[in-house]
């Protein structure tokens, strides 16, 4: 019998870290609460908790070249272009998603201007 039930605990200390969910709730003297798929769901709790939703590094990865601040809507579209929390904040209650920071990993290769469209076409004349 103890047998089994060590083998159950190891099952699911080790099934939890594969079942990792994308957004945690941050709130301090507390560890992350990630259980969130949803980001409204999360940011919506982290409010309510007095703390923020912030991504699970294991889970969500932010392109290199993003902002300060990413806005996370339903099926994880990503808009990095906040270079501020409070207007990432501001449109993620509008937007029903969630402001969270960047992650990207290259310090190298800096962050585009705010209002600079890096793909706009320019004629050489």
């Amino acid at each position: 019998m103890m047998k089994n039930l060590l083998i159950a605990a190891f099952s699911v200390v080790w099934s939890a870290q594969a079942m990792a969910s994308p957004f945690c709730v941050d709130v301090t003297g507390l560890p992350h609460q990630c259980l969130y798929v949803d980001p409204n769901l999360c940011r919506t709790e982290a409010a309510r908790q007095g703390g923020q939703c912030i991504a699970n590094v294991d889970e969500v990865k932010t392109p290199l070249r993003a902002q300060a601040f990413c806005l996370v809507t339903a099926g994880n579209a990503m808009s990095c272009t906040y270079p501020d929390r409070a207007d990432c904040d501001r449109d993620s209650v509008r937007l029903k998603g969630a402001c969270i920071a960047s992650n990207s990993s290259d310090p190298t290769i800096p962050a585009p201007a705010p209002g600079v469209d890096e793909y706009q076409v320019k004629r050489p004349y």
